[in-house]
């Protein structure tokens, strides 16, 4: 656990990426690894033109295939950066835990 605090201290000692993890904490549940994993693997924001392609880079994406009115969900996408996709994924498991507003089953 001190190795973890250590490199987030470390890697917060750059500005704009400190600001970026700070803006990215404001988010209800989103704690530092979270933020930093997510400001880190994304690195500058502009390199993606759509929401979409964010959203197929983190692998939160699933295709849909429709046939006359059934609606079927696939898999999320395979194709994506796994490191963040397993972060993100993990970060939604453990938010109701951490929401004390949460109803729990």
């Amino acid at each position: 656990m001190s190795m973890e605090r250590t490199l987030i201290r470390q890697l917060l000692h750059d500005d704009e990426l400190h600001d970026r993890v700070l803006r990215l904490m404001t988010i209800p549940a989103v704690g530092p690894v979270t933020a930093l994993t997510w400001a880190l693997e994304i690195g500058d924001v502009s390199r993606f033109r759509t929401v979409k392609q964010v959203i197929s880079y983190a692998g939160l994406s699933a295709d849909e295939c429709s046939s006359g009115e059934r609606q079927y969900r696939m898999p999320l996408s395979k194709n994506c950066n796994k490191h963040l996709k397993t972060v993100l994924i993990e970060a939604a498991r453990m938010a109701p835990y951490w929401n004390s507003g949460a109803e729990r089953d």
